[in-house]
């Protein structure tokens, strides 16, 4: 859910970088289960807790996945925070 290899190959090679498909839908299915988690699931997910809870967000790669996630979207991002954009995925379930 969410978006698919369409959507992800129309985001343009200068903004997806060399990220992968699979890598990006792994970072956003994790996003997911981490909003889930919060009580308020609009709350701002920061990179740091990101860390401890083990998805690794770092380097080029890193920042194109959430740059290719943020031109889809399904994510709004601020001063190293995430806002994930519930309007996308609160109807599926994981």
């Amino acid at each position: 859910f969410g978006f698919n290899e369409v959507d992800f190959n129309s985001v343009p090679t200068s903004i997806r970088g060399r990220c992968k498909f699979s890598d990006v839908k792994t970072l956003y299915n994790k996003l997911i289960a981490v909003s889930k988690r919060q009580k308020k699931h609009d709350n701002p997910i920061s990179l740091k807790s990101l860390d401890t809870a083990g998805i690794k967000v770092v380097g080029l790669t890193g920042e194109a996945m959430i740059k290719t996630l943020r031109s889809l979207g399904l994510i709004k991002t601020a001063k190293q925070t995430i806002i994930m954009n519930t309007e996308k995925w609160k109807r599926f379930k994981i």
